[in-house]
């Protein structure tokens, strides 16, 4: 069976949510506080930094689900 991969975007009143899944193999979810493998650590880091929270939840055989949320912020930009 093929991997497949969803991806979602909700905007809300006061926050942007973004979750990610798929039906892959899963894997350890404490690898993201291991040294070697930074690169969900520092989404994490970064995610938080921007006042947002970070979620996941991996099963082995079952897949992985990534969702976090960032706060909204309105930009205007003048011409």
């Amino acid at each position: 069976q093929a991997t497949q991969v969803k991806i979602l975007v909700d905007m809300g009143d006061n926050d942007i949510r973004v979750v990610v899944s798929d039906n892959g193999k899963g894997f350890d979810e404490s690898i993201i506080n291991n040294r070697g493998n930074m690169g969900l650590r520092i989404i994490k880091e970064r995610i938080e930094m921007l006042g947002g929270t970070f979620d996941l939840e991996s099963i082995a055989n079952q897949g992985t689900t990534v969702t976090f949320r960032v706060p909204a912020v309105e930009v205007s930009v003048l011409s």
